[in-house]
Protein backbone atom coordinates (compact mmCIF):
# COMPACT_ATOMS: atom_id res chain seq x y z
CA UNK A 1 0.00 0.00 0.00
CA UNK A 2 1.22 3.05 -1.07
CA UNK A 3 2.07 5.81 1.63
CA UNK A 4 1.03 9.68 1.11
CA UNK A 5 4.66 10.05 1.04
CA UNK A 6 5.14 8.37 -2.14
CA UNK A 7 1.91 9.31 -3.54
CA UNK A 8 3.54 12.67 -3.59
CA UNK A 9 6.73 11.49 -5.45
CA UNK A 10 4.57 9.83 -8.54
CA UNK A 11 2.69 13.21 -8.32
CA UNK A 12 5.68 15.43 -8.63
CA UNK A 13 6.92 13.35 -11.25
CA UNK A 14 3.52 13.67 -13.39
CA UNK A 15 4.00 17.42 -12.92
CA UNK A 16 7.75 17.56 -13.94
CA UNK A 17 6.48 14.81 -17.44
CA UNK A 18 3.48 17.52 -18.13
CA UNK A 19 0.86 15.10 -17.16
CA UNK A 20 -0.38 18.26 -15.46
CA UNK A 21 -4.25 16.58 -15.42
CA UNK A 22 -3.13 14.01 -13.33
CA UNK A 23 -0.72 15.57 -10.84
CA UNK A 24 -3.55 17.64 -9.86
CA UNK A 25 -5.98 15.11 -9.67
CA UNK A 26 -3.17 13.17 -7.23
CA UNK A 27 -2.61 16.53 -4.88
CA UNK A 28 -6.49 17.20 -4.38
CA UNK A 29 -6.60 13.47 -3.68
CA UNK A 30 -3.93 13.61 -0.70
CA UNK A 31 -5.29 17.07 0.32
CA UNK A 32 -8.55 15.60 1.10
CA UNK A 33 -7.63 11.97 2.40
CA UNK A 34 -5.27 14.39 4.76
CA UNK A 35 -7.79 16.40 5.31
CA UNK A 36 -10.03 13.99 6.65
CA UNK A 37 -7.35 12.34 8.97
CA UNK A 38 -6.70 16.01 10.55
CA UNK A 39 -10.64 15.81 11.49
CA UNK A 40 -9.99 12.53 12.77
CA UNK A 41 -6.90 12.99 14.56
CA UNK A 42 -8.72 16.66 16.34
CA UNK A 43 -11.28 14.40 17.25
CA UNK A 44 -8.82 12.28 19.46
CA UNK A 45 -6.37 15.09 20.53
CA UNK A 46 -3.44 13.72 19.20
CA UNK A 47 -1.76 17.05 18.47
CA UNK A 48 1.34 16.05 17.09
CA UNK A 49 -0.70 13.77 14.42
CA UNK A 50 -2.44 17.73 13.90
CA UNK A 51 0.34 19.14 12.84
CA UNK A 52 1.62 16.28 10.91
CA UNK A 53 -1.63 15.82 9.08
CA UNK A 54 -1.55 19.65 8.61
CA UNK A 55 1.59 19.66 6.99
CA UNK A 56 0.38 17.40 4.27
CA UNK A 57 -2.66 19.38 3.30
CA UNK A 58 -0.12 22.42 3.36
CA UNK A 59 2.41 20.54 1.16
CA UNK A 60 -0.55 19.48 -1.13
CA UNK A 61 -1.57 22.64 -1.47
CA UNK A 62 1.65 24.22 -2.36
CA UNK A 63 2.47 21.82 -5.16
CA UNK A 64 -1.63 22.13 -6.52
CA UNK A 65 -1.03 26.09 -7.22
CA UNK A 66 2.61 25.64 -8.03
CA UNK A 67 1.75 22.81 -10.73
CA UNK A 68 -1.42 25.56 -11.70
CA UNK A 69 1.13 27.76 -12.22
CA UNK A 70 2.92 25.78 -14.81
CA UNK A 71 -0.08 25.33 -16.16
CA UNK A 72 -0.64 28.89 -16.77
CA UNK A 73 3.02 29.72 -17.81
CA UNK A 74 2.35 26.91 -20.90
CA UNK A 75 -0.14 28.84 -21.81
CA UNK A 76 1.80 32.30 -21.72
CA UNK A 77 -0.57 33.39 -18.86
CA UNK A 78 2.20 35.86 -16.78
CA UNK A 79 0.09 36.98 -14.95
CA UNK A 80 -1.44 34.31 -13.60
CA UNK A 81 1.23 32.64 -13.68
CA UNK A 82 2.69 35.00 -10.87
CA UNK A 83 -0.44 35.25 -9.36
CA UNK A 84 -0.48 31.44 -8.53
CA UNK A 85 3.16 31.02 -7.78
CA UNK A 86 2.70 33.61 -5.39
CA UNK A 87 -0.59 31.65 -3.50
CA UNK A 88 1.71 28.29 -3.40
CA UNK A 89 4.99 30.50 -2.05
CA UNK A 90 2.66 31.98 0.81
CA UNK A 91 1.46 28.51 1.88
CA UNK A 92 5.01 27.48 1.69
CA UNK A 93 6.20 30.05 4.07
CA UNK A 94 3.81 29.43 6.31
CA UNK A 95 4.57 25.53 6.15
CA UNK A 96 8.60 26.30 6.30
CA UNK A 97 8.42 29.15 9.55
CA UNK A 98 5.93 27.37 11.51
CA UNK A 99 4.64 23.51 11.07
CA UNK A 100 7.45 21.99 9.91
CA UNK A 101 10.15 23.29 13.08
CA UNK A 102 7.22 21.78 15.38
CA UNK A 103 7.46 18.45 13.92
CA UNK A 104 11.13 18.61 13.21
CA UNK A 105 11.37 19.24 17.07
CA UNK A 106 8.87 16.76 18.52
CA UNK A 107 9.81 13.84 15.29
CA UNK A 108 11.78 11.49 17.59
CA UNK A 109 9.17 11.25 20.14
CA UNK A 110 6.81 9.63 17.38
CA UNK A 111 9.35 7.93 15.44
CA UNK A 112 9.06 10.05 12.46
CA UNK A 113 12.30 11.52 11.59
CA UNK A 114 12.33 9.98 8.65
CA UNK A 115 9.23 11.03 7.38
CA UNK A 116 9.54 14.56 8.26
CA UNK A 117 13.03 14.41 6.64
CA UNK A 118 11.34 13.80 3.35
CA UNK A 119 8.62 16.70 3.96
CA UNK A 120 11.51 18.94 4.55
CA UNK A 121 12.88 17.48 1.26
CA UNK A 122 9.79 18.05 -0.75
CA UNK A 123 9.54 21.38 0.48
CA UNK A 124 13.06 22.49 0.17
CA UNK A 125 12.63 21.19 -3.78
CA UNK A 126 9.35 23.41 -4.17
CA UNK A 127 10.83 26.25 -2.50
CA UNK A 128 13.65 26.61 -4.91
CA UNK A 129 11.56 26.16 -7.50
CA UNK A 130 9.09 28.70 -6.73
CA UNK A 131 11.68 31.04 -5.99
CA UNK A 132 13.82 30.90 -9.25
CA UNK A 133 10.54 30.54 -11.26
CA UNK A 134 9.05 33.87 -9.77
CA UNK A 135 11.97 36.19 -10.33
CA UNK A 136 11.95 35.05 -14.05
CA UNK A 137 7.98 35.47 -14.04
CA UNK A 138 9.33 39.03 -12.18
CA UNK A 139 12.24 39.73 -15.00
CA UNK A 140 9.67 38.47 -18.06
CA UNK A 141 6.13 40.85 -17.04
CA UNK A 142 9.18 43.54 -16.33
CA UNK A 143 11.06 43.30 -19.80
CA UNK A 144 7.45 43.49 -21.33
CA UNK A 145 6.24 46.73 -19.41
CA UNK A 146 9.77 48.23 -20.82
CA UNK A 147 9.06 47.45 -24.43
CA UNK A 148 5.57 48.76 -23.58
CA UNK A 149 7.09 51.89 -22.34
CA UNK A 150 9.29 52.28 -24.97
CA UNK A 151 6.85 51.39 -27.82
CA UNK A 152 4.67 54.34 -26.33
CA UNK A 153 7.99 57.08 -26.00
CA UNK A 154 8.49 56.16 -29.63
CA UNK A 155 4.91 57.24 -30.23
CA UNK A 156 5.23 60.08 -28.95
CA UNK A 157 8.32 61.44 -29.66
CA UNK A 158 7.27 61.05 -33.50
CA UNK A 159 3.80 62.77 -32.75
CA UNK A 160 6.41 65.62 -30.82
CA UNK A 161 8.63 65.59 -33.84
CA UNK A 162 6.20 65.87 -36.14
CA UNK A 163 4.09 68.83 -34.36
CA UNK A 164 7.73 71.00 -33.97
CA UNK A 165 8.32 70.33 -37.70
CA UNK A 166 4.73 71.55 -38.93
CA UNK A 167 4.97 75.26 -38.25
CA UNK A 168 2.02 77.30 -38.78
CA UNK A 169 1.96 80.86 -39.71
CA UNK A 170 0.50 82.20 -35.92
CA UNK A 171 3.32 80.60 -34.50
CA UNK A 172 5.95 81.69 -36.86
CA UNK A 173 4.64 85.09 -36.36
CA UNK A 174 4.70 85.02 -32.89
CA UNK A 175 8.32 84.13 -32.84
CA UNK A 176 9.34 86.67 -35.18
CA UNK A 177 7.09 89.93 -33.44
CA UNK A 178 9.28 88.68 -29.66
CA UNK A 179 12.64 87.94 -31.38
CA UNK A 180 12.31 91.38 -33.39
CA UNK A 181 14.26 93.87 -30.87
CA UNK A 182 17.19 91.38 -31.09
CA UNK A 183 20.25 89.94 -33.29
CA UNK A 184 19.58 87.12 -35.47
CA UNK A 185 20.40 83.66 -34.13
CA UNK A 186 21.86 85.65 -30.79
CA UNK A 187 20.85 84.23 -27.57
CA UNK A 188 19.05 86.74 -26.18
CA UNK A 189 16.47 86.22 -28.57
CA UNK A 190 16.22 82.35 -28.09
CA UNK A 191 15.73 83.81 -24.53
CA UNK A 192 13.28 86.02 -24.70
CA UNK A 193 10.99 83.34 -27.07
CA UNK A 194 11.74 80.95 -23.72
CA UNK A 195 10.62 83.45 -21.28
CA UNK A 196 7.42 83.96 -23.28
CA UNK A 197 6.56 80.03 -23.15
CA UNK A 198 7.30 80.38 -19.69
CA UNK A 199 5.28 82.92 -17.77
CA UNK A 200 2.76 83.27 -20.50
CA UNK A 201 1.52 79.33 -21.11
CA UNK A 202 0.12 78.36 -18.29
CA UNK A 203 0.52 74.87 -17.08
CA UNK A 204 -2.00 72.75 -17.30
CA UNK A 205 -2.05 68.91 -16.70
CA UNK A 206 -3.87 66.56 -19.47
CA UNK A 207 -6.81 64.93 -17.99
CA UNK A 208 -6.75 62.12 -15.55
CA UNK A 209 -5.31 58.87 -17.71
CA UNK A 210 -5.20 60.75 -20.96
CA UNK A 211 -1.88 61.27 -22.47
CA UNK A 212 -2.53 63.98 -25.43
CA UNK A 213 -0.32 66.60 -27.36
CA UNK A 214 -1.14 69.42 -28.70
CA UNK A 215 -0.20 71.49 -31.71
CA UNK A 216 1.59 74.63 -30.88
CA UNK A 217 -0.89 76.75 -32.41
CA UNK A 218 -3.49 74.75 -30.19
CA UNK A 219 -1.40 75.54 -27.07
CA UNK A 220 -1.09 79.49 -28.17
CA UNK A 221 -4.87 79.38 -28.56
CA UNK A 222 -5.53 77.84 -25.10
CA UNK A 223 -3.01 79.40 -23.47
CA UNK A 224 -1.47 76.50 -21.33
CA UNK A 225 -0.63 73.04 -21.21
CA UNK A 226 1.81 70.21 -19.98
CA UNK A 227 5.17 69.90 -20.09
CA UNK A 228 5.07 68.41 -23.52
CA UNK A 229 2.69 70.88 -24.93
CA UNK A 230 4.85 73.55 -23.75
CA UNK A 231 8.28 72.18 -24.92
CA UNK A 232 6.78 71.71 -28.56
CA UNK A 233 5.82 75.27 -28.72
CA UNK A 234 8.81 76.34 -28.01
CA UNK A 235 10.93 74.25 -30.03
CA UNK A 236 8.21 75.22 -32.59
CA UNK A 237 8.68 78.83 -32.16
CA UNK A 238 12.75 78.76 -32.10
CA UNK A 239 12.78 76.08 -35.07
CA UNK A 240 10.64 78.60 -36.97
CA UNK A 241 13.26 81.37 -36.89
CA UNK A 242 16.37 79.59 -37.98
CA UNK A 243 17.31 77.44 -34.50
CA UNK A 244 18.47 74.44 -34.08
CA UNK A 245 16.52 72.78 -31.56
CA UNK A 246 15.91 69.36 -29.77
CA UNK A 247 14.05 67.56 -27.02
CA UNK A 248 15.14 66.23 -23.98
CA UNK A 249 13.40 62.96 -22.43
CA UNK A 250 14.10 62.90 -18.90
CA UNK A 251 13.30 60.38 -15.94
CA UNK A 252 12.64 63.25 -13.22
CA UNK A 253 11.67 60.23 -9.97
CA UNK A 254 14.81 57.87 -11.00
CA UNK A 255 12.51 54.72 -11.60
CA UNK A 256 14.39 55.05 -15.28
CA UNK A 257 10.60 55.57 -16.63
CA UNK A 258 10.21 58.51 -19.00
CA UNK A 259 7.83 61.52 -16.86
CA UNK A 260 9.06 64.60 -18.56
CA UNK A 261 10.27 66.23 -21.28
CA UNK A 262 11.40 69.71 -21.93
CA UNK A 263 13.76 71.66 -24.79
CA UNK A 264 17.17 72.47 -25.58
CA UNK A 265 18.73 75.16 -28.19
CA UNK A 266 22.20 74.44 -29.67
CA UNK A 267 24.27 77.24 -29.28
CA UNK A 268 27.72 76.69 -29.78
CA UNK A 269 28.74 80.65 -29.44
CA UNK A 270 26.50 81.53 -26.24
CA UNK A 271 28.09 82.82 -23.43
CA UNK A 272 29.30 79.99 -21.06
CA UNK A 273 27.37 80.47 -18.05
CA UNK A 274 24.18 79.22 -19.98
CA UNK A 275 25.66 75.72 -20.42
CA UNK A 276 25.16 73.32 -17.67
CA UNK A 277 25.34 70.35 -19.53
CA UNK A 278 28.89 68.38 -19.42
CA UNK A 279 30.25 67.81 -22.90
CA UNK A 280 29.75 64.71 -24.38
CA UNK A 281 29.99 63.63 -28.11
CA UNK A 282 26.03 62.83 -29.03
CA UNK A 283 25.17 60.62 -32.13
CA UNK A 284 25.10 63.30 -34.69
CA UNK A 285 28.12 64.51 -33.59
CA UNK A 286 27.45 67.43 -31.55
CA UNK A 287 28.59 68.27 -28.22
CA UNK A 288 25.69 67.71 -25.62
CA UNK A 289 28.00 70.94 -23.48
CA UNK A 290 26.86 72.99 -26.34
CA UNK A 291 23.07 72.70 -26.13
CA UNK A 292 20.97 75.24 -24.43
CA UNK A 293 18.71 73.79 -21.69
CA UNK A 294 15.22 75.33 -21.60
CA UNK A 295 12.65 73.71 -19.53
CA UNK A 296 9.59 76.43 -19.62
CA UNK A 297 7.61 74.37 -17.33
CA UNK A 298 8.69 75.82 -14.03
CA UNK A 299 8.29 79.21 -13.43
CA UNK A 300 11.14 79.82 -11.33
CA UNK A 301 13.91 78.16 -14.01
CA UNK A 302 15.75 80.73 -16.05
CA UNK A 303 17.53 80.40 -19.22
CA UNK A 304 20.17 77.96 -19.54
CA UNK A 305 19.46 76.77 -15.87
CA UNK A 306 18.48 73.60 -15.52
CA UNK A 307 16.29 72.15 -12.26
CA UNK A 308 18.08 69.42 -10.69
CA UNK A 309 14.80 67.55 -11.49
CA UNK A 310 15.79 67.38 -14.79
CA UNK A 311 19.25 65.80 -14.57
CA UNK A 312 17.93 62.57 -15.35
CA UNK A 313 18.15 62.98 -19.84
CA UNK A 314 17.14 59.36 -20.81
CA UNK A 315 17.27 60.84 -24.60
CA UNK A 316 18.25 63.13 -26.52
CA UNK A 317 16.12 63.57 -29.69
CA UNK A 318 17.27 66.44 -32.25
CA UNK A 319 14.91 68.03 -34.18
CA UNK A 320 15.13 67.44 -37.56
CA UNK A 321 13.51 68.94 -40.71
CA UNK A 322 11.56 67.17 -42.75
Amino acid sequence: MKTRLSELYDAILKMNRDDIKNALGKFSEISNISGKKLFLAVTCEKEYGIVKETAYVMQSAILYYFTRALEQKKQNEDLAFLALLSYSAGIDAVLRTTFLPVLRRHAHLYNTQEEIDNIQKINDYIDQQISSLTVEAIHKISGQDQQEVKRRLSQSINTMLSLVNKVTPEVRNLAVTLGKRFVAGDFKQARRLYEYVRDEIAYVHDPAGIEEIQPPETTLKLGGGDCDDKSVLLAAMLKSIGFETCLFIADTDNDTYPDHVYTGVYMPDAPELYKPLQSKRLTDGKDLHNWIPLDPTYEDSDFGVIPLIDIGILEYVPVVSK
